[in-house]
């Protein structure tokens, strides 16, 4: 290469640099666009059909990630809907020296770029993966968050409580409410039973954490079901019978 050269490059870069640092230099345009989703269901809806539980993954996982992770309490009664978070990609955690070719394929629910948009597109994906189930009239639908689904599960049910839809039931798991969530007296979420669950031993949600949203739920005067159970960053086979057993479906 020519010093010429070398200096035209050198130019070309600081001027890519500078467009990147400087945003009046660029317009941005937002549009939308179909795109593939999917679900997984465990359980068959049929005319018995009381109860729909829809359960969303935590980050990284996929739809059939969350399906393996527990002995889903299902039957002529109770179907279950696992919808698979629309933004996937190549988990590189812990993979160090793999090739993308192998990877493991991940998916997440929102991150903070576009973030109401993503709320508002999860949103819809949700209501169109429980409509096209054609639940029989008058069926339940309870809604589990785990781990980051915890959050598009709460927004999902408040969303639907504001439409005059309120869920039967909202399970966060291993996760947390969103802070910005209104709860308590006067909001959507007050209509919406909710019960948290963590085990003993969460690595990602501490004891004084846990704790500490419980707390603060109650003063926010938000009824509240607590759980717990020996163990880490899972689901519970009975903790998770015994809920079903307890919502009557």
């Amino acid at each position: 290469m020519s010093l010429e050269s070398a200096r035209n490059r050198d130019r070309a870069v600081g001027i890519f640099i500078a467009m990147q640092a400087d945003s009046s230099l660029y317009s941005e345009d937002r549009f939308e666009v179909p795109r593939p989703v999917r679900t997984l269901r465990v359980g068959e809806v049929g005319p018995a059909t009381s109860a729909c539980w829809v359960a969303l993954h935590g980050y990284g996982e996929t739809a059939r990630q969350m399906a393996e992770r527990a002995r889903w309490p299902f039957g002529p009664a109770r179907v279950w809907c696992f919808p698979e978070a629309p933004a996937r990609f190549y988990v590189t955690e812990g993979q160090a020296g793999r090739s993308h070719a192998d990877l493991p394929v991940g998916a997440s629910w929102m991150t903070r770029e576009l973030r109401e948009a993503d709320i508002a597109a999860n949103h819809a994906f949700l209501d169109t993966a429980v409509a096209r189930l054609s639940l029989p009239s008058g069926t339940a639908l309870h809604v589990l968050g785990f781990s980051q689904g915890s959050a598009t599960a709460a927004r999902w049910a408040a969303s639907r409580a504001a439409a005059g839809q309120p869920p039967a039931g909202l399970i966060v798991w291993g996760g947390l409410l969103p802070p910005d969530l209104p709860i308590g007296p006067g909001t959507p979420m007050a209509q919406v039973p909710l019960t948290l669950v963590c085990g003993t031993r969460d690595r990602w949600i501490a004891e004084e954490r846990f704790v500490a949203e419980v707390d603060r739920v109650h003063a926010a005067g938000q009824a509240l079901r607590v759980r717990r159970f020996e163990g880490g960053h899972r689901f519970d086979d009975q903790v998770l019978q015994a809920l079903a057993a307890e919502e009557g479906a």
